[in-house]
């Protein structure tokens, strides 16, 4: 959840918890989330299902205690993606 929470404030642009729970639901019940987000917040249905805004508050403070670290990593799996990308021959 903290991963699509980063996504978030960084596409988003804003720290409006209400503003992220909203669109974190919409992509959730759009099937725009990964499976694996999805096994980690206990959601098997994706057109019913109970998520918490305060799930979120909690994820989103995380997140600001530990942004220095959380922008790193972000930055490193960008580069690894970016590199690996780079080595795919396309057709």
């Amino acid at each position: 959840m903290a991963g699509m929470v980063a996504e978030e404030i960084l596409l988003a642009e804003t720290d409006d918890i209400g503003i992220i729970y909203d669109n974190i639901c919409e992509h959730i019940y759009c099937d725009e989330a990964s499976a694996s987000d999805l096994e980690l917040m206990n959601i098997t249905n994706i057109k019913d299902f109970e998520l918490r805004e305060e799930d979120i508050a909690d994820a989103w403070g995380y997140l600001v205690a530990n942004w220095s670290a959380v922008k790193l990593e972000a930055e490193y799996l960008i580069e690894e993606v970016l590199r690996d990308s780079a080595h795919l021959v396309v057709d």
